[in-house]
């Protein structure tokens, strides 16, 4: 997982990226202060990318990012919690 800020036509954005680095389909969502978004069946390999427009207050964003994908026929659920930190 990727979090960090970024600037879009000259205004910053906290840009999240996540990888499925595991060989089967996944759902992956991203929730922040600024939204949450929920990507269904990423393919292996492939990313999900979600950016949100940042306010000028804010210099630390929690992001948790939620994966879930099916091994051996059960749902397996992995969670991990980043701050993405403005000017970094």
């Amino acid at each position: 997982m990727e979090a960090r800020e970024r600037y879009l036509a000259g205004k910053p954005y906290l840009a999240v990226r996540v990888l499925n680095e595991d060989d089967t389909l996944a759902d992956v969502t991203i929730d922040t202060p600024l939204g949450s978004r929920t990507f269904h069946d990423v393919a292996p390999g492939a990313s999900a990318y979600q950016a949100y427009p940042l306010r000028t207050e804010m210099q630390d964003v929690p992001v948790t990012v939620t994966f879930a994908t099916d091994v051996d026929g059960q749902q397996v659920t992995r969670e991990r919690v980043v701050k993405a930190w403005r000017g970094r």
